[in-house]
């Protein structure tokens, strides 16, 4: 049984192996209204104080066998002052045994014969305060308890910025032990060690602190915090720092979403109102010239060409967006195979081949060397293919030529798409390769694009481990590239 327990009644030890003094001591504090047990010598005592909620004891210095010094010595090992008030009994010892007694724990003395008014109040004096103590305590106990359980990180640093308490949550969010952490400096928990110690000179100077910071974990992860600091004083003196912080890496994602969704969405509306608009607008009127009386087969079939473009300018621009979205969400999935890169090459310049013919441009094949096949998927590289021709196609002058090189360049295949149009800028090859972006050079014909199409380009040579790259020629035109691992080097 815990003997300060709040349901315990309190009792007064007397410890003496003489039976008269015993009685005459009982008697004096019986008057004063305390309840007494009595000990004959020092082992029967000790084995009281594991039994009983004593409260206070009355120990004699002199006894046979065990002395009251050593019974002192012995319920120091296992209560402080606080909790277990001693009063030796003396019998004019001298003065070095008294010291002595203080020495090991001895909270106050009183000498024989007993004086009743002095023994009355040095009992309520050690009594108050044992009650007081345990009072104190039990706050302590019940704060401390309240503190471990609010979800929040709370740490408590002193005036020299060394950490008196960690919370659970601290524990648990930053990876150290309460046991280990404490008496750390502060300021290690932060990214910027120097910028936490600003932090909290900010907040003895000022009073309080809030804001976002920085923290690290014992194993090295970063992340986000919103802390509160406030000063804890004592007499109005400033006695250190209570700083209670939220983890606020999880809302800085969720927040970054929402603002990436947003601009996916004023994006998407952004194409729908412009990007869109022309073609819808040419439909309808193609769709209106169709139903005029009297129309001839020659003009019927451009209506029906011009219809038959507009449907795949709007189809490309948005499959470009689902496809943009799809790969930054990494919800794209790549076939892998062994792809034959020069028969990719093939198929893109037929499907541009009407286009090109339109103006007037020539586009070659050139095979250098042995191309190897290439891990990867055969459709999307169509599609980067297809981006790089058409761009080139778009951006070049009539009756020039565009040349696809093939060629082996160290374990892999380098592919090179030659245009003759004007080149870019030093400003636009910084974000050639970034979506949404608008270039200088303009399509020759008035071409209409997501402007996509070379974002995604880049994703797709990234995602099948290859990079992609562009250079302006020394003559005139640009050169866009990507290089892909070959088959047998590709895991």
């Amino acid at each position: 049984m815990n003997p300060h327990s709040p349901g315990a009644s309190p009792e007064v030890l007397i410890v003496d192996d003489s039976a008269p003094s015993r009685i005459i001591i009982r008697s004096l504090v019986q008057l004063e209204g305390h309840r007494c047990i009595e000990a004959a010598d020092g082992p029967q005592a000790l084995e009281i104080l594991k039994e009983k909620p004593i409260s206070l004891v009355l120990l004699d210095v002199m006894m046979g066998g065990m002395s009251g010094l050593e019974v002192l010595a012995r319920i120091r090992k296992e209560r402080t002052l606080l909790e277990l008030p001693v009063i030796m009994i003396t019998a004019g010892e001298a003065r070095r045994t008294i010291a002595r007694a203080f020495a090991l724990g001895a909270n106050d003395f009183v000498t024989k014969p007993v004086d009743l008014p002095v023994l009355r109040a040095r009992i309520q004096a050690h009594t108050t305060i044992s009650r007081l103590s345990q009072r104190l305590e039990e706050e302590k106990r019940f704060s401390q308890n309240v503190v471990e359980s609010i979800s929040d990180i709370v740490f408590v640093v002193d005036g020299n910025q060394r950490i008196t308490l960690f919370n659970d949550s601290a524990e648990r969010t930053f990876g150290h032990p309460a046991g280990a952490i404490l008496g750390q400096p502060a300021a290690d928990l932060y990214v910027d060690p120097s910028e936490g110690a600003q932090l909290f000179d900010i907040a003895l100077e000022q009073g309080f602190f809030f804001g976002e910071t920085r923290c690290r974990k014992k194993n090295g992860e970063e992340f986000y915090v919103f802390q509160k600091m406030s000063v804890l004083q004592r007499s109005g003196q400033a006695m250190g720092l209570v700083i209670v912080a939220e983890e606020t890496t999880e809302k800085r994602k969720i927040e970054a979403e929402r603002k990436r969704i947003a601009e996916v969405k004023d994006e998407f509306f952004r194409i729908a109102s412009h990007d869109l608009k022309n073609p819808l607008t040419a439909l309808a009127l193609v769709g209106g010239a169709l139903k005029m009386p009297g129309l001839r087969r020659e003009s019927r079939d451009h209506f029906i060409l011009v219809l038959e473009k507009n449907v795949a300018v709007m189809q490309e621009i948005i499959e470009d967006f689902l496809d943009f979205g799809a790969l930054e969400d990494g919800e794209l999935r790549l076939e892998l195979g062994h792809v034959d890169l020069p028969e990719i090459a093939r198929r893109v310049i037929d499907a541009n081949m009407a286009y090109a013919r339109d103006k007037k441009i020539e586009i070659k094949l050139q095979l250098v060397g042995s191309v190897p096949r290439v891990a990867g998927d055969p459709f999307r590289l169509r599609q980067v293919l297809y981006n790089l021709v058409n761009n080139a196609i778009k951006f070049s002058q009539s009756e020039t030529g565009i040349e696809i090189f093939l060629r082996p360049e160290g374990e892999g295949v380098l592919l090179e798409v030659v245009d003759s149009g004007p080149g870019l800028s030093d400003e636009d090859m910084g974000k050639v390769f970034q979506r949404y972006q608008r270039l200088s050079a303009k399509p020759t014909g008035g071409e209409k694009s997501s402007r996509l199409g070379l974002a995604i380009s880049k994703k797709l040579i990234e995602q099948h481990g290859g990079r992609i790259g562009v250079w302006n020629n020394v003559d005139e035109g640009a050169t866009f590239w990507f290089w892909l691992p070959a088959s047998s080097s590709q895991s």
